[in-house]
């Protein structure tokens, strides 16, 4: 599922931010995926969009196994996005900080999603290889940038921000 799938519908789109430092590079990395939708190509989170009754973690916690093969331990919100676009629905956009309980089990191949998408496999990409402007979905960098800002100001807690 895409921030464009019942946009109609859902309430939100959630997805998760994964960090981690490359063991060999030693370059800051964030787990996203690539995905083709009606043939064109893209990069973001996993992450997916709310059903009926659901509060954007619990979109996140279900939905970002599917897309990165990868189960949540912990999950800390970031950043919000309200979108309000005239006739459609309101759609926030809610994006987390989150720790894997194993980073080694991100899912490498395509699979189908739906009948327009391709989930392609989830990967680790250094983080100002993301912050670039072909690196992400727009909402995406934004969501990043917020966070590496965060972290550089040390304007948020320790301990949130995993580090394997």
């Amino acid at each position: 599922m895409t921030e464009n799938d019942n946009f109609d519908t859902a309430r939100f789109f959630a997805a998760g931010i994964a960090l981690r430092l490359n063991p060999l590079t030693r370059i800051d990395e964030v787990l996203v995926l690539e995905y083709d939708r009606r043939g064109k190509r893209d990069r973001k989170f996993p992450g997916g969009n709310s059903e009926a009754g659901e509060s954007p973690e619990q979109a996140l916690r279900r939905e970002f196994p599917v897309e990165s093969g990868c189960q949540i331990s912990r999950a800390v919100e970031v950043f919000r996005k309200e979108l309000r676009t005239p006739g459609r629905a309101d759609h926030d956009q809610v994006f987390y900080v989150v720790e894997l309980v194993d980073p080694a089990e991100i899912r490498t191949t395509w699979q189908a999603d739906g009948e327009e998408e391709q989930l392609g496999p989830s990967f680790w990409m250094p983080v100002d290889e993301a912050l670039s402007a072909d690196g992400l979905f727009r909402s995406h960098r934004v969501a990043l940038q917020h966070l590496v800002n965060l972290v550089r100001s040390r304007s948020w807690f320790s301990g949130v921000v995993p580090t394997n």
